[in-house]
């Protein structure tokens, strides 16, 4: 896995300023932003984001809580909702509820603890 120290020794930067730069920090040129981002592709660089929410983030996740997929009005849903996220740079995580209660409050307490961006939820019948 390569790690931001990987890219700043490639780049002869700080993991600091590799950081900053990936995070889009406005004290970081943006000549040294286009130099980290190039290289973090070329590595195959995937963020960290249990690191980044260790430090208060958020995930860019969204729960989505619905009673059955199968359903084409839930799936057109899941479908639209999905779409709109992406261009806001979150993505939709689906899950199945089967319309109970429990196995909804089990998912949401899992979302939660995950930190997700947010959570839609279409709430049990019962």
């Amino acid at each position: 896995m390569i790690t931001i120290k990987d890219i700043a020794k490639k780049l002869d930067l700080s993991a600091s300023t590799v950081g900053r730069a990936l995070a889009d920090h406005p004290r970081i040129s943006a000549a040294t932003k286009r130099r980290v981002r190039a290289m973090a592709g070329k590595l195959g660089y995937v963020a960290d984001t249990p690191a980044r929410m260790m430090r208060g983030g958020s995930s860019h996740l969204i729960g989505l809580l619905v009673p059955d997929i199968r359903s084409t009005f839930y799936s057109m849903v899941a479908h639209v909702l999905s779409k709109c996220f992406e261009r806001e740079g979150f993505h939709l995580a689906p899950s199945i509820t089967e319309d109970d209660r429990d196995i909804e409050m089990q998912q949401v307490r899992e979302l939660i603890s995950a930190r997700v961006a947010g959570i839609v939820i279409v709430p049990s019948a019962r």
